[in-house]
């Protein structure tokens, strides 16, 4: 049926108890989202954390994402996904050109997997990936730095993971400046408020902005220093409601 679908927009399936066939059988019903199978074409939102897709369920997942143009978000943490699940569902975001959330954590997988993920998404110059939550994953120094170059070609990405260790005092400095008050002293100095500073980031010129957008514009900004730690707790703080961003 999920395969004819012409209408639901949302789909809750977490904590059901299902495992590699069902989530097999789910995969095959979203696929059906591109010529010539284009009839699941309402679906944005999918929701199938706690359950048992295992590997061979994100090998699923993985070629749903190189067919699916619909789906924005999935959430697939706490599924028992490894890093070789992670490596086949990486295989789909190299092609998938829609999704722009996907939420991977709690999953038996290591920094080796999250490399396998930000790769796929680099080498995709079509990806509209805006979040990549793979909160508890402790990664290195080194992963922060391939991921940096990742930001590079995809400004609008935030990846959120746990952290390294061995974090430099002046890295933690770094983080601990309120953004807030950068952004309050640039203004000042130029003799604006913060939220005419905001509005000059929107091309449109409105109060509000879409999450991404917001972000990509202000990691290319050069008028306050900022980085994208920085810059989540600034989009915390301005009230994200349903993936866009309030100046007000």
């Amino acid at each position: 049926m999920l395969a004819l679908n012409v209408g639901l927009q949302s789909l809750n399936l977490s904590w059901n108890h299902f495992h590699i066939r069902a989530a097999v059988a789910l995969c095959n019903g979203l696929r059906c989202c591109s010529p010539p199978l284009e009839s699941n074409v309402t679906l944005k939102k999918l929701d199938v954390s706690m359950n048992g897709f295992g590997n061979e369920g994100a090998l699923a997942l993985g070629d749903v994402l190189k067919l699916n143009s619909c789906l924005v978000y999935i959430d697939v943490s706490r599924n028992g996904i490894t890093n070789e699940g992670a490596s086949r569902i990486s295989r789909g975001l190299e092609y998938n050109e829609s999704l722009q959330v996907l939420k991977i954590f709690l999953n038996p997988m290591s920094m080796e997997g999250a490399v396998f993920l930000i790769m796929a998404i680099k080498r995709n110059t079509k990806s509209r990936m805006e979040e990549l939550d793979i909160s508890n994953i402790l990664v290195t120094e080194q992963f922060v730095k391939v991921l940096d170059g990742v930001c590079a070609i995809h400004p609008q990405l935030d990846v959120i993971y746990k952290g390294f260790p061995g974090l430099s005092c002046k890295s933690t400095v770094s983080l601990c400046i309120s953004p807030m008050k950068l952004i309050q002293n640039y203004a000042d100095q130029q003799k604006i408020s913060v939220l005419e500073f905001f509005k000059s980031l929107n091309p449109s010129g409105t109060m509000t902005m879409p999450v991404g957008d917001f972000r990509k514009a202000l990691i290319q900004q050069d008028k306050v220093p900022i980085n994208r730690y920085q810059i989540r707790e600034i989009i915390k703080r301005l009230d994200e409601k349903n993936g866009v961003v309030d100046f007000r």
